[in-house]
Parts: C-alpha cells; sequence; structure tokens
C-alpha cells in the first residue's frame, strides 16, 4: 500500500504578565524610583483575558489525524468526480448507559458525511464513486471531567471509510480519529458535533488528496 499521510495536531500557546508601582532605574544598584504619576492598579480586563485561556485550553486539547492510503495500482480518479454515502457501519463495541441519551451511531455518522459532501460540492445520489464508514472508536466523553483535569474525559471518534468505484473496487481507504480532551463547557455538545468534525475532515482528505483540488481561499 502507498500512504499519503497527513497527521494535524493543532496547539495554543498564550502568556502575559502585569506589573506596576517602580520604575526600574538602569544603575548599578538597580534602584527603583517611584512612579511619576500616582500609581494605581493596573486594570486587567478579565472577561477577554480569561476567554482567550479557555480559547487555549480548547485547541491544545483537540486534535485531529487523518490519512489517505491508495491501493499499489492507482486509479486514475476525475476531479469532477462525484461521490454518495454508502454502508455506514459500528464496530465500537460502545454501547450507551443511560438510554435516554442514546442514539444511533450509524445515523450519526451517515447523515454527517453526506452533509460534508454537499458542503464541499462532491455529492450526487447518483455519483459511480460510494463512500463506506465504519465507527472503530467511540466515547462521548465528558464536558465537566475535561474542565476540572483537561486530558481526562475526552470524546474520541475514530472511523475508517473506503472509498469505492461501480465495481465495488477499492480506491483508496482513510481513517480519521478526532479527539477532544480540553474545554470543559465550551465542549458540552462535542459527543454531538465530534461526527460533523470527523466527516468535515473526512470529505477535505477527498477533495485535497485524492482529487488533488485546492482548498478554497477566503
Amino acid at each position: 500500500m502507498r500512504l499519503f499521510g497527513i497527521d494535524r495536531l493543532f496547539a495554543v500557546g498564550y502568556g502575559s504578565n502585569f506589573s506596576c508601582g517602580y520604575a526600574v532605574l538602569p544603575s548599578a544598584n538597580r534602584m527603583q524610583a517611584p512612579c511619576s504619576k500616582p500609581c494605581k492598579d493596573a486594570p486587567v480586563k478579565k472577561a477577554p483575558l480569561l476567554l482567550l485561556i479557555a480559547a487555549v485550553f480548547l485547541f491544545a486539547g483537540c486534535s485531529t489525524k487523518s490519512q489517505l492510503y491508495r491501493p499499489d495500482t492507482v486509479v486514475h480518479i476525475s476531479q469532477s468526480s462525484k461521490f454518495k454515502v454508502g454502508e455506514t457501519s459500528d464496530s465500537s463495541g460502545f454501547t450507551f448507559v443511560d438510554k435516554a441519551e442514546a442514539f444511533s451511531l450509524k445515523d450519526a455518522m451517515a447523515g454527517a458525511v453526506q452533509a460534508a459532501l454537499a458542503m464541499d460540492g462532491l455529492s450526487s445520489g447518483t455519483a459511480s464513486y460510494s463512500v463506506d464508514t465504519t465507527i472503530t472508536g467511540y466515547e462521548p466523553g465528558n464536558a465537566f471531567t475535561r474542565w476540572i483535569i483537561p486530558g481526562a474525559g475526552a470524546t474520541t471518534l475514530k472511523t475508517e471509510s473506503i472509498v469505492r468505484d461501480a465495481s465495488g473496487a477499492e480506491i483508496a481507504r482513510i481513517p480519521v480519529e478526532r479527539s477532544i480532551a480540553a474545554g470543559g463547557g465550551y465542549t458540552i455538545n462535542a459527543w454531538k458535533y465530534v461526527f460533523d468534525d470527523v466527516a468535515k475532515e473526512l470529505a477535505r482528505v477527498i477533495k485535497e488528496d485524492l482529487l488533488l483540488l485546492k482548498p478554497k481561499t477566503t
């Protein structure tokens, strides 16, 4: 098998210092003189700072990994090719403890893939290429746990998709993994939108790495 791979991991860092009260003079003894004006506590804009810190934890704790495998005999695919959602299956073995919160992982994944393909202009109900997707791992995680202990209570979704031609032959295999390990309250619905995240990454790989189409520029 040949490997055309991308392995993405996003992280953001931030730091700042606040001080007030003295001006440091360039003397050997590092003498300090009072501020020339009456000194008050430096105002700190807490809300923007807190939002920035939250964003740091959110993005630093989120990662998406994907790869594109092609058979040794590479089949040419037209850049105008369209795709449809094929068979979607679930081999994760995950079961919901609370039946009131249960939903179909297969339906959620199939719907997300359909929406992602359509968003990127890759979808057609009569397409000759189909995308079969298997959910290989799923953990809904817990936003409160992530808030208290970043890295714990992670929401994860692992899938493997196979692109097939009209005869059923495998054209490409695309594993995608998404993990949301931090963010607290900002990631309360991660158990749901993680399916959209994985589907969007799948569509991106098909468009940019399989069809070799340039990404849209804003």
